[in-house]
């Protein structure tokens, strides 16, 4: 038996209210001590449950003005090792990590010590980081066989925020530089090629006259996929006419490319937003009706973009099969972690829902503070 006494010449406790409340949860003997003090009244009622859940007993004695004595009682058996559930073990278990290289970013020092030393005892080869730009740094140096990381980190967020930002002005750079340069040049081309088509006009020399014809067809060609790569890297639009004009050119871009008939819906201003903003919200309704073409096997997507109550809202519907129900260790999808980020990154929320038979709804919703900020 493990005896355990705690003794205090406090205030006290009326015994009444011992025998009848003590252990009852979000009860107290005096409120205004609790104001002063702290508390909820759930320690007494926590403590009694696990002393019991152990096979013990809790007793309290107590006289006003005099002080409180808790007295805990736990049977402890003194057994050896044979009583020690014996461990199951898989053969793999003991050289799966051995040797492999791990990165652990972790912002929690505790958190740090306790998968190092996990991890070390199963032989990885651990480095730490506590944040994500010592992470990057780190992964400059050399290669590792596996990256732990807390997600959840502020760092690591801002660090992410701060590499989409950067990938998105390099799209935008590649798309002008595709735009105006290749474009250019192309057209430019494109010229020659009908000035000597011209000059051919009265010479009889069918085959030549048709060689020009057809190569003015592959440049006809070739310019319009210049094009399609420009606007699929950032769509110039986007840019100029601002985010709501891009969304509807989009949905019309779809339902050209799919077959799938598409309706848009605005339900706010189009005037500037952020550019951080509008960035995210038009690269999600991107994802969203690309994984529509691909799997949803719809007829019919109905997008909305405005506000609702104080959120700015991005709803896309489509009233194909829906989404499979999930499978335990199924494969996670990227798109959607994907969308989920960036909605984070702006400081709001995405949900999916589906009902089979019924399509898919996916919601995305902004603080309008977000639109505010410059």
């Amino acid at each position: 038996m493990v005896a355990l006494t705690v003794t205090d010449p406090g205030i006290g406790i009326d015994k009444k209210f011992i025998q009848q409340h003590l252990f009852q949860k979000f009860v107290q003997e005096d409120t205004a001590v609790a104001r002063r003090y702290g508390g909820t009244g759930l320690g007494m009622s926590i403590s009694k449950q696990l002393v019991e859940l152990m096979e013990g007993r809790i007793q309290v004695f107590s006289e006003k003005g005099k002080g409180t004595q808790i007295v805990l009682s736990i049977p402890f058996g003194i057994g050896g090792e044979a009583d020690l559930p014996a461990r199951v073990e898989s053969p793999a278990d003991a050289v799966i990590l051995k040797g492999k290289r791990i990165l652990l970013v972790e912002d929690n020092e505790v958190n740090r010590l306790l998968a190092n030393t996990v991890l070390s005892n199963y032989g990885a080869v651990v480095s730490e980081a506590v944040n994500g730009m010592e992470a990057v740094e780190a992964l400059k140096s050399r290669s590792y066989d596996i990256v732990l990381m807390d997600v959840q980190t502020a760092e690591l967020r801002a660090l992410a925020s701060h590499l989409q930002d950067v990938r998105e002005e390099e799209r935008a750079d590649m798309a002008r530089e595709i735009h105006d340069e290749l474009g250019q040049q192309l057209t430019g081309l494109k010229m020659d090629v009908a000035w000597v088509e011209e000059q051919l006009a009265e010479e009889d020399r069918p085959l030549l006259r048709q060689r020009v014809a057809d190569t003015l067809q592959l440049l006809d060609h070739t310019i319009m996929t210049v094009r399609k790569i420009a606007a699929e890297l950032r769509p110039g639009i986007l840019d100029d006419l601002g985010l709501l004009a891009a969304v509807e050119w989009q949905s019309e871009e779809f339902e050209k490319r799919s077959g799938i008939k598409t309706r848009f819906r605005a339900g706010m201003p189009g005037r500037r937003y952020p550019s951080a903003m509008s960035i995210g919200l038009f690269r999600i309704c991107q994802e969203a009706l690309t994984n529509v073409a691909r799997h949803s096997g719809a007829k019919l997507v109905e997008i909305f973009l405005g506000y609702e109550e104080d959120q700015i809202v991005l709803r896309v519907m489509d009233d194909g099969r829906g989404l499979p129900p999930p499978q335990a260790g199924g494969r996670k999808t990227l798109g959607v972690l994907g969308m989920k980020e960036r909605a984070l990154m702006m400081g709001g929320t995405l949900e999916v829902t589906s009902e089979a038979g019924k399509g898919v709804t996916l919601i995305v919703s902004v603080p309008m503070s977000a639109a505010e900020k410059t």
